[in-house]
């Protein structure tokens, strides 16, 4: 059984499902960032470009995590909304909105473009 609950949503301009992973807690997501860090420093050969982590803090400052990171503390605290978006999916833990191309962004309430995309069942093809 997994810990996230996932939601699906087709995106119609561009013909294709995204999937979009709530989690619980940001400390889940902040463990992957961890291991991402680790990696970007560590693992010959490992690419960055495909991940990032966009958080939104509850004072509205925001800060990122990706392949042009600078190495700069990352605060852990009054996080609002934390995505984590890779070449497959997003998982987010707070707010998060989802625009008509299956983009995920940190935001402080759900958000679901009301055009060019619609909310479906898991797809068989997951399965």
């Amino acid at each position: 059984m997994s810990k996230y609950k996932f939601r699906y949503f087709k995106i119609h301009d561009a013909d294709c499902i995204s999937q979009v992973s709530i989690s619980s807690t940001a400390k889940e997501i902040f463990d992957y960032m961890d291991e991402y860090l680790e990696n970007v420093c560590t693992v010959k050969g490992f690419d960055p470009s495909d991940d990032s982590f966009d958080i939104l803090y509850k004072d509205g400052s925001t800060d990122c995590v990706n392949s042009d990171y600078d190495g700069h503390h990352i605060k852990r605290r009054g996080i609002a909304s934390l995505v984590w978006t890779n070449a497959c999916d997003s998982t987010v833990y707070g707010g998060w909105a989802i625009n008509e191309h299956g983009v995920v962004t940190p935001s402080e309430t759900i958000e679901i473009a009301d055009y060019g995309i619609t909310e479906v069942e898991e797809p068989k093809s997951l399965v």
